[in-house]
């Protein structure tokens, strides 16, 4: 006897294929092409996506994987739904439905990394609406209705090559020309020279020929000039008691583990016999199969060209992977492979028969890092407070000194609870405002970490660049400072041109190592005189400061005494709305480490700082040169502001007095606003809100001779100084004012 189907199942049955064999009935014409308009953009995305997921085979290989799977997952899913809405009955156009679906939750899942909470989806549903919009305008154009399909395929193609071309090739630049601020001053670079030698204070190209080679494990499978045509071959670094092993897919891919990490880098070699100065170059985190040390032959050339031996150091195997994550604590493995390069260029010094015995010089050593690589720099550099037991670093310290650190927007993490503290060392940290990685600056909580013992061979700089962005500084890092396809959402219109932000960057670190390896104290003048430090940036707005190893200071109003902000010193503020101290935030709220004097006026008020009898007869002894002081402004935290000046005057102890204004000795320049985003509305939502404030404060110091006074009033210094008052006129205005101290010497 034949087991009939209950009735329901037979109905429910065939209700299912009636549905199914419907699917599609909707979808018109028009609905079609605008289905195909909605693959054109995803096979775009999927293209760019690409870069951002490399699996070290090449883009070609990568992309014949990926962009046939999105293809594919795109068709499943909408036609899955769209079988799904004809069973519910819903009266649309239901593949197109499905697609669009399926799109607008596969962008919003690729987009996550941007941490955009609610608008990520948004932002994924008008992508997919264009591709959409755009697909059904070409379908409605009469000229397309004979071949429609192989129309818009092609279409699809050219969008996937435009917007390739778009995420490798440097945007239109924004021609507006750079004002600095309130009197339109702008620096000139000839005119900042005049009256110096330039030859002695040029920070270009040097007088040295300069020879390059490789040294490397000699089995690199990725690379053959750290494998079978490295030039010197090293032995490989055990770095099991740091992190005793690492995922397997990365040592997979790199045939080696933590045990036996290699000690690559590429070296540029002036021509001589030396010994020269040794300055070591590293990265920082970037997409572990898109190598990165090639990026620093600008830096590694212009060095060498002045007489320094530089290594560009590869520490790929350390950065992030989407296929193995990062290794943990990568910082520590970073600052600790960094030194392990210098124990074994020690080794290779004292060893004939290789290019670098007998011509380095190991007491003067400089570690320059970029974003990971500049705290690990640092980090480095303070070795002991993480490496103290080590016995592979025993040289560190004693055959080999680190004398100099320069960090490209560097990270400050805490590592084990600590972060650097730099003593005996010069430093310098260069940051741009574009910078959309590494939005705050953090590079200043290192340079205020960073102490100098009053040592005057010692300096410590700052170097803030408008327009500068966070991957410009590496050659194959490139305009874009998040991974694709979140970078396609970065505002790039606004950023200087690469070879210009590399330049200023070679010029500033050129003229850094001249003055804190080889002791040519002229070039300190590019951080300290500011027509001199704009010199460098070109048309670039730049912001600096600067402090001596000399410097005396006074305050550095970190103490909650407003009166009284050192031993034999007072203060007073008249015509205030706000007198403090308090601690100097960055981009997201947080403290930078450090606290400032906060003075805040409506139409015209003065802050005066006052020396007791013995201090003023201290700080006016005729060793005294100048005092300094470093401002930001922070107008942009008012409700309302207004244009301003500042007057300085001082007061001798005989009662004399002068006046002179502060624009005499440079320019208080307000900080830039920055969009990061291509849109406002993405600026608060993007990253969690990483973009949410425009600006930040920047410092810049004044250096302010006695003498300039002492010529507007003759006989003012005779008997020391009894006051300084700055003169706030006009407003309403806002500044933070640090580090105020005195100069024994010209600095």
């Amino acid at each position: 006897m034949e087991l009939r189907k209950p009735a329901v199942l037979r109905r429910a049955a065939r209700y299912a294929r009636v549905r199914t064999a419907r699917a599609f009935r909707r979808d018109t014409r028009i609905w079609r092409a605008a289905s195909i308009g909605i693959t054109v953009v995803w096979t775009a995305l999927a293209a760019v996506s690409v870069l951002g997921i490399p699996t070290g085979m090449g883009y070609g290989f990568d992309a014949a994987l990926l962009i046939p799977a999105a293809l594919v997952g795109l068709g499943a899913g909408g036609t899955a739904l769209a079988y799904l809405f004809s069973l519910l009955g819903l009266p649309i156009p239901r593949l197109f439905a499905g697609m669009y679906v399926t799109s607008t939750v596969g962008i919003a899942c690729v987009l996550r990394d941007a941490a955009m909470g609610w608008a990520g989806p948004v932002v994924a549903a008008i992508v997919t609406g264009i591709g959409a919009a755009a697909g059904g305008l070409v379908r409605a154009l009469a000229g397309l209705r004979r071949k429609p399909v192989r129309t818009l395929l092609v279409l699809a193609a050219a969008a996937a090559a435009a917007m390739l071309f778009a995420a490798g090739t440097p945007l239109a630049q924004d021609e507006a020309a750079a004002v600095l601020t309130a009197d339109d001053r702008v620096f000139d670079a000839e005119e900042a020279a005049e009256g110096a030698d330039p030859g002695a204070l040029s920070a270009g190209p040097g007088p040295y020929g300069y020879a390059y080679f490789t040294y490397g494990s000699g089995t690199d499978r990725h690379r053959a000039e750290f494998g079978a045509e490295a030039d010197v071959i090293t032995r490989p670094a055990d770095a099991t008691s740091i992190h005793p092993k690492w995922s397997p897919i990365r040592t997979r891919f790199w045939g080696f583990g933590t045990n036996r990490l290699p000690l690559n880098g590429r070296v540029w070699m002036p021509e001589g016999d030396g010994p020269f100065p040794l300055v070591l170059i590293v990265h920082g985190n970037h997409l572990m199969e898109d190598f990165s040390d090639a990026g620093y032959a600008y830096l590694g050339e212009r060095l060498a060209s002045r007489g320094f031996i530089a290594v560009s150091v590869d520490e790929n195997f350390l950065n992030y992977s989407v296929w193995s994550g990062i290794p943990k604590p990568d910082m520590k493995l970073r600052s600790w492979l960094l030194l392990r390069h210098l124990t074994e260029i020690a080794e290779l010094a004292r060893t004939p028969g290789n290019p670098f015995h007998a011509r380095v010089d190991l007491g003067r050593v400089a570690l320059i890092g970029h974003s990971r690589g500049g705290q690990a720099a640092a980090m480095a550099a303070d070795h002991a407070r993480w490496f103290a037991d080590d016995p592979s670093l025993a040289a560190i310290g004693e055959e080999i000194r680190i004398a100099a650190v320069v960090a490209i927007a560097p990270t400050d993490m805490r590592v084990d609870g600590k972060r650097a503290e730099l003593r005996g060392v010069s430093y310098l940290t260069i940051h741009g405002s574009r910078d959309a990685d590494l939005q705050n600056f953090y590079g200043d909580q290192q340079y205020v970490r960073t102490a100098l013992d009053g040592r005057a061979d010692l300096f410590k700089a700052e170097i803030y660049l408008e327009g500068a962005n966070h991957g410009q500084f590496n050659t194959t890092w490139g305009r874009f400072d998040l991974s694709m396809p979140t970078g396609m959402l970065l505002n790039t219109r606004d950023l200087l041109d690469g070879e210009v932000q590399r330049e200023a960057a070679a010029g500033y670190i050129a003229a850094f190592l001249e003055a804190a390896l080889n002791g040519k104290e002229a070039y300190r003048r590019f951080f300290s005189d500011p027509d001199l430090r704009q010199s460098l940036a070109g048309k670039a707005v730049v912001y600096g400061r600067y402090e001596a190893g000399d410097f005396v200071p006074v305050s550095r109003f970190e103490t909650s005494g407003l009166r009284t902000p050192a031993s034999g010193v007072t203060a007073e503020a008249e015509g205030m709305t706000e007198w403090t101290h308090t601690a100097v935030l960055n981009r997201d709220g947080k403290s930078r480490g450090y606290k400032g004097l906060v003075l805040a006026w409506e139409g015209g008020a003065r802050y005066t700082i006052g020396f007791e009898e013995w201090h003023a007869r201290n700080v006016g002894m005729k060793e005294t040169s100048a005092f300094a002081f470093s401002l930001a402004d922070l107008s942009h935290e008012l409700p309302e502001s207004g244009a301003y000046e500042i007057g300085i005057s001082v007061e001798g102890t005989n009662g004399l007095r002068a006046r002179l204004e502060l624009d005499r000795f440079g320019v208080l320049k307000s900080p830039p606003r920055v969009t990061f985003t291509v849109h406002r509305f993405l600026e608060r939502r993007f990253g969690n809100g990483k973009y949410k404030t425009d600006i930040e404060p920047v410092f810049e110091t004044f250096i302010v001779p006695l003498s300039a006074f002492e010529e507007a009033r003759p006989g003012l210094m005779s008997d020391g100084i009894r006051s300084v008052t700055l003169h706030l006129e006009g407003g309403p205005g806002k500044i933070m004012m640090d580090e105020f101290g005195f100069y024994p010497e010209g600095p």
